[in-house]
């Protein structure tokens, strides 16, 4: 039999400290040293072992984590650049910094509101896929059934794929999970959260568990059975959150959103920043994510462009590039802002952006008449950071002016026949250049040589690579 007793003077006998716990030395002399297993576990009740593992060389395994989607709802309008709105008897607002669901307090049996992601929550093998939302409830009301976490649903019907938390019809709280089969999985229940506090829902998705955290302490768990493949049904599900009445409620159920976020642990896709923004929903092309305005090219449906005036001071057009055109002018050193666009300056309900520019390409093609007399030259600049539309602006107290980096030349030949191009105007930015909110983006064009020539036209389209920052 093993003695074990409280003391540590005695020599081959192990020993306790006042506590009861076992007193542990591990050997200092190689010849007598051991191995020490490093595991961690994902739930309180340790019922998911995770073993931190080590290559052939010895070193530890180790992993990063990846921010792969952020939403925080600053703005005044929900972006139709990222977030669905799926809507039945029931609104949604945006205000101070936080989306309600059923703003105007429907208490109609089946109505519904869901706030769905266009971007899908992904969980590459090998990562854990952590999904997190920020959730106020002012209130919490019999009949009413509130999900917040990444799945697919329609309707007031069950989610068919993905991991939830679940307030049911009955006020009970729970952490659910849609098996390879189909069938609900869920956690016990979960003690409610104070009401009108705001708390951090999250969802670990983990390769032998969904674990399920309020405010960082685990709540619930669900193990991944000995014969299932995976926890979930399907490896990527959107960013979803959804509120419904599974009947009349005799009060209206409202839910408070203030932030969504998506992230990888212990593993990464290998993407740039760039892709991430991308991934994120901060495309360059289209407006800032918060704001209600889609895409900013110059490119109505179905149209041609408008006749642009040419100008040192105004601006031919205001958006980000996008299809131009102009009857050709007279020679001259004149700088033309044929593109001016603004970044949304900082406001109250405006992240205040900044926009990254990558690089730019110019397509050009002669309409109207085939160019006689004299050439079309077009001398191309990109202008950055400036704080005025006008061309002329100078660095002063409270103005900067216009950064001017050269692109290159294009030469409409004499003779160029209506719809003749000429070589594409390519440039790459090593180092992206950055426009600061309220400042602008300007497109550049000088034509040393041409005759005005009003039934010559000089069309083409400008595009611009950027990503919001």
């Amino acid at each position: 039999m093993a003695l074990i007793e409280t003391g540590d003077s005695s020599t081959g006998v192990a020993n306790v400290d006042s506590n009861y716990n076992l007193k542990v030395a591990l050997p200092s002399v190689k010849d007598q040293a051991g191995y020490v297993g490093i595991a961690g576990f994902a739930d309180d009740a340790g019922n998911v072992r995770i073993p931190i593992g080590a290559s052939s060389q010895g070193l530890l395994g180790t992993g990063s984590v990846q921010v792969d989607f952020e939403q925080g709802f600053s703005a005044s309008t929900i972006s139709p650049s990222v977030w669905s709105q799926v809507l039945s008897a029931m609104t949604v607002g945006v205000a101070n910094n936080t989306i309600t669901l059923n703003s105007a307090n429907s208490l109609a049996p089946a109505a519904v509101a869901r706030l769905v992601s266009y971007r899908q929550a992904k969980t590459p093998r090998g990562s854990d896929r952590i999904i997190a939302w920020r959730m106020m409830l002012p209130n919490q009301v019999t009949g009413a059934v509130i999900e917040i976490g990444a799945f697919a649903a329609t309707g007031i019907t069950s989610p068919t794929s993905g991991s939830f938390f679940r307030y049911g019809s009955n006020g009970d709280l729970r952490g659910v999970s849609i098996s390879v089969t189909g069938a609900e999985s869920t956690t016990g229940v979960i003690p409610t959260p104070s009401l009108n506090v705001a708390h951090d829902y999250t969802i670990w998705i983990m390769s032998k568990a969904i674990v399920y955290q309020i405010d960082d302490v685990v709540v619930g768990s669900i193990p991944l059975g000995n014969t299932a493949p995976s926890p979930v049904t399907s490896e990527s599900a959107p960013f979803c959150a959804r509120l419904y009445n599974a009947s009349a409620t005799a009060t209206a159920q409202q839910v408070y959103l203030h932030r969504c976020v998506g992230a990888l642990y212990g593993g990464t896709y290998g993407y740039d920043r760039q892709f991430l923004a991308a991934l994120g929903g901060d495309i360059g092309s289209q407006g800032v994510v918060g704001a209600g305005t889609g895409y900013l090219a110059n490119w109505a449906n179905s149209a041609a462009p408008a006749s642009a005036t040419l100008s040192n001071t105004t601006a031919g057009y205001t958006s980000q590039g996008g299809q131009f055109q102009f009857a050709a002018v007279s020679g001259s050193e004149t700088d033309y802002a044929l593109f001016a666009f603004q970044v949304p300056a900082q406001a109250a309900t405006n992240q205040g952006r900044t926009l990254v520019v990558h690089g730019i390409n110019i397509s050009t093609f002669n309409m109207g008449a085939a160019v006689a007399t004299t050439p079309t030259l077009l001398q191309w600049g990109i202008a950055f950071d400036g704080t005025a539309v006008s061309l002329a602006t100078a660095d002063a107290a409270s103005t900067k002016a216009p950064r001017r980096v050269p692109l290159g030349c294009q030469s409409l030949p004499v003779g160029l026949a209506v719809g003749g191009n000429v070589p594409d105007l390519r440039v790459d930015f090593r180092q992206p250049l950055s426009v600061n909110a309220g400042n602008y983006l300007h497109v550049i064009l000088k034509i040393p040589v041409g005759t005005a020539t009003a039934s010559q036209i000089v069309r083409g389209v400008v595009t611009i690579n950027a990503t919001w920052e």
